[in-house]
C-alpha cells in the first residue's frame, strides 16, 4: 500500500476555513444571542420571512481574521447574521431605499479605535487622519434598539447591496441631519452637542457642513476644539473640560459607545487630535536645613 502524503494547511487559513469552530460559534451565537437558526450540511438557516441561507465560506468570511470562537468571533458573527436578516428580507430596494427602516445610515469612528470594522470597511475618510466615514444599521444589537452600529463589510457584499448608491444615500442623509444639528446649535451654542436623528455626535463631525457650523461662530478664526469622549455627547466649549475628565469619561463609557479621549480640532476642512501637553512637573518641596 502506497502510503500518502498530507500537506498540512497553515494555522490561519485552516482556522478560518474549517467548519468546526465556526459551528461552535454559531452554536453560541444562538444560544446567547437568541438568533432562531438551522445548522445544515452546508451551512446556516436563518429562520425568518423569507428564511436566510448562508453557506460556510460566507460565514468564514464574516469572521474574517479572528478566531470564530472568541468573543470578537462571536460579535462579529451576530452582527453578520443580523445584518444579512435586515437587508435581505423582502426586495432590496424595499429595505435599503432611502427612508426605510432596513436603510444603511452614516457612520463615523475613530481610527485604531475597537469598534472599527477593519479594512474594506471604510467608505472615505476625513481630512485629518482620525475619522473614517462608512455604513452602518440600526437593529444589530438586541441591547440598543435605535441605536446604528457599523455594517459589516461582509453582509452587505454577501447581500448583493449597491454600497456605492448606499453610501450616497447614507451621505444625502447625513448632510441633511447635520443641517438640523447646526441650526440648534446656533440657537443654543452652550448646550452639549447631541446626536441628530441616526447620526451621533462622532458622525455628524464626518459632515462638512456640520464642522463649518461649528467652526463659523468660533473666535479663533476657522478653528475650534471640541470633546466627544462618548458618541452620544460632546462639548463645543472646553473652558470647564480638562484633559482628565475627557479620559475618564471616555474611560467609563461602554467600548461600543466611546468616542475619542483626547480633544478634537475641527476646522471646515477636516478633524484632528489635539497633541498632548504634559503639565509642568510639581515644584519639590522646600527643605529646611538639619538643625
Amino acid at each position: 500500500m502506497v502510503p500518502f502524503v498530507l500537506f498540512p494547511l497553515p494555522v490561519p487559513l485552516l482556522a478560518s476555513t474549517s467548519p468546526a469552530p465556526l459551528r461552535g460559534a454559531i452554536l453560541a451565537v444562538s444560544v446567547l444571542h437568541d438568533i432562531d437558526l438551522t445548522v445544515t450540511s452546508d451551512g446556516v438557516r436563518l429562520d425568518g420571512r423569507p428564511p436566510v441561507r448562508l453557506g460556510w465560506p460566507d460565514l468564514a468570511d464574516a469572521a474574517r481574521g479572528v478566531a470564530p470562537q472568541s468573543a470578537a468571533g462571536v460579535r462579529r458573527l451576530v452582527d453578520y447574521l443580523r445584518a444579512r436578516q435586515l437587508l435581505v428580507a423582502g426586495t432590496a430596494a424595499d429595505r435599503v431605499g432611502p427612508g426605510s427602516a432596513g436603510a444603511p445610515r452614516p457612520y463615523a469612528v475613530t481610527v485604531g479605535s475597537s469598534m472599527h470594522p477593519g479594512p474594506g470597511w471604510a467608505q472615505a475618510a476625513v481630512r485629518g487622519g482620525i475619522l473614517e466615514l462608512g455604513l452602518g444599521l440600526s437593529g444589530l444589537r438586541s441591547a440598543c434598539p435605535g441605536v446604528v452600529f457599523p455594517l459589516p463589510e461582509a453582509a452587505g457584499r454577501h447581500a448583493g447591496v449597491d454600497l456605492t448608491a448606499a453610501q450616497a444615500d447614507a451621505g444625502r442623509y447625513l448632510d441633511a441631519m447635520a443641517s438640523l444639528a447646526v441650526a440648534r446649535f446656533d440657537r443654543r451654542p452652550a448646550d452639549p452637542l447631541r446626536p441628530m436623528g441616526d447620526c451621533d455626535v462622532l458622525t455628524l463631525l464626518a459632515s462638512a457642513p456640520y464642522r463649518a457650523g461649528l467652526v463659523a461662530g468660533s473666535a479663533t478664526g476657522g478653528l475650534r476644539a471640541v470633546a466627544v469622549p462618548m458618541r452620544d455627547r460632546g462639548w463645543a466649549d472646553l473652558r470647564h473640560t480638562d484633559r482628565e475628565f475627557l479620559i475618564c469619561a471616555a474611560a467609563v463609557t461602554p467600548p461600543e459607545r466611546r468616542g475619542c479621549d483626547r480633544a478634537l480640532l475641527v476646522t471646515r476642512e477636516e478633524v484632528t487630535v489635539t497633541p498632548w501637553r504634559p503639565r509642568s512637573p510639581a515644584p519639590a518641596p522646600a527643605r529646611l536645613p538639619p538643625r
